[in-house]
């Protein structure tokens, strides 16, 4: 999990944003002081940007200036080494490595043009083990453009903090029962969804996973009236049907693939396949990360 705070200046613009990110990380030992540390995150970033422009006559001469609001939903995968120098501070290392963000939002019609789909960076940056926990900070310099009409790359400062060394236990004889509370962004709003589910054991790594939701959802919509624009709020209260089949390549680690119905009190809203991954930070508690062609979703699940 970790906090982002890219800026850029393009055209004559500065944009900088502050941002959230968790997922999933891997450490995988190359040599006694070098690793590779693939991750897989997903989040969001809240841009806020100043253009001016210069105004002269022959009378008077000023700057206008006009404020800018977006939001970008990312995923990232960093690719990562990380090399540890000195072996009497086993703890301290240094990393490197390629940083890959792909833009996930629906609507990429920015006032700077359309945002590009991907963007790529050279990591830098400096890390602590602390036993189960990983502390790490890291820069970013951006080598692509963010749009594709405006020459700029963004440059990210981040500092985050990971956990590791879980040992989950699979129950493969008996069904598990849990809850789960998540967060969800579409293309025109956002949500929130509590409800339960349950783990039905198949086979050896693989479980049936039926779920139910309650699902608040807030859609914003820009209504035309003659030429006047406003802003429309609309509530949604909606039943969340999942069924997911998890595979558990480790135990501490599940990949998710199925399908999810969203019902109102009158007629289906949506149907779409989902893609997924879960991390256990303990025994019980995990971490979700959802994705369809319609949505992306992040919570957390007790299992008992």
């Amino acid at each position: 999990m970790g906090y982002i705070s890219p800026s850029l200046k393009i055209k004559n613009a500065q944009i900088s944003g502050a941002g959230i990110a968790f997922g999933l990380v891997a450490n995988v030992p190359l040599t006694n002081t070098m690793s590779l540390n693939p991750e897989i995150n997903s989040g969001f970033t809240d841009w806020e940007s100043r253009q001016c422009y210069f105004d002269g006559s022959h009378y008077e001469s000023h700057y206008s200036c006009r404020d800018y609001n977006f939001t970008d939903a990312f995923l990232n995968i960093p690719i990562l080494t990380r090399y540890y120098p000195f072996p009497y501070l086993s703890f301290l290392y240094f990393q490197t490595g390629l940083n890959v963000d792909l833009n996930i939002n629906r609507d990429n019609n920015y006032d700077f043009g359309n945002r590009n789909f991907l963007d790529l960076g050279l990591i830098f940056g400096i890390g602590f083990n602390l036993g189960n926990f990983t502390v790490d900070s890291r820069y970013i310099i951006g080598i692509t453009d963010m749009f594709e009409s405006s020459s700029g790359a963004p440059n990210y400062l981040g500092a985050g903090i990971s956990y590791g060394g879980v040992k989950k236990e699979l129950k493969k004889d008996w069904i598990e029962y849990g809850f789960y509370a998540g967060w969800v962004t579409t293309e025109k709003g956002d949500g929130q969804k509590v409800g339960m589910f349950t783990n039905i054991p198949l086979i050896k790594t693989i479980f049936f996973s039926p779920g139910i939701n309650s699902y608040r959802l807030k859609e914003y919509y820009y209504i035309d009236e003659g030429g006047y624009f406003y802003e429309e709020d609309i509530v949604k209260y909606l039943l969340s049907i999942p069924l997911l089949f998890k595979f558990y390549p480790i135990p501490a680690c599940y990949l998710a693939a199925g399908s999810n119905m969203d019902i109102s009190a009158k007629d289906i809203e949506s149907f779409n396949l989902v893609l997924g991954i879960g991390l256990f930070i303990s025994n019980y508690v995990s971490l979700d990360l959802k994705l369809n062609l319609r949505a992306y979703e992040a919570g957390i699940s007790v299992v008992f």
